[in-house]
This record gives structure tokens, sequence and C-alpha cells, in this order.
């Protein structure tokens, strides 16, 4: 398995270096969608956790909110990816 590329930021924490390609926050966030998606549809899932000894962080970053069509969410907010939400069923 090869290593993952070097990440590297800017001093001004505008730009990132990863591997050999400069992106904006526009284009880390897309990137970073688009591995959360394609691990997603890979094999093994990994539930419950996402990534084994991962540490908890605890904060400000969780909400639970009602959609325009009623449905109760429950949201954690990522660094990096914004609002993450799941239905709450009874």
């Amino acid at each position: 398995m090869a290593a993952p590329p070097p990440c590297l930021v800017s001093l001004d924490g505008r730009l990132a270096k990863i591997g050999d390609a400069l992106m904006d926050a526009a284009e880390v966030e897309a990137l970073a969608r688009a591995l959360l998606g394609a691990r997603a549809a890979m094999l093994p899932r990994r539930f419950p956790v996402l990534f084994d000894g991962v540490p908890i962080l605890l904060g400000d970053g969780f909400s639970h909110t009602v959609d325009a069509e009623g449905r109760r969410l429950a949201c954690v907010h990522l660094p990096g990816a914004g609002w993450v939400g799941a239905e709450v069923r009874e």
C-alpha cells in the first residue's frame, strides 16, 4: 500500500499542497467529498467507526433540527467537511 501524499498548508492558511497539487479551500473540500464518497462505496464497510483509534472531539459541533419536510435530523459539524446529518427515526 502506498503512503498517503504529504499535505502542507501555507502560512496564511489559504492554500494547501497535497502531493504535487496546490489547492485552495474549495478545491480541498471538493477532494474531501470525492474521497469520502469513494470510501463510502468501497468494501469492506467500516461500521460503527470510520477509523480505529481516532480520538473523539467534544465541543459545540452538534445540533438537531427539523427540515422543511418535517424530518428530525441530528447533525455533527466536521472540520473541513461541514455539517453532516442523519434522520432520527423512532
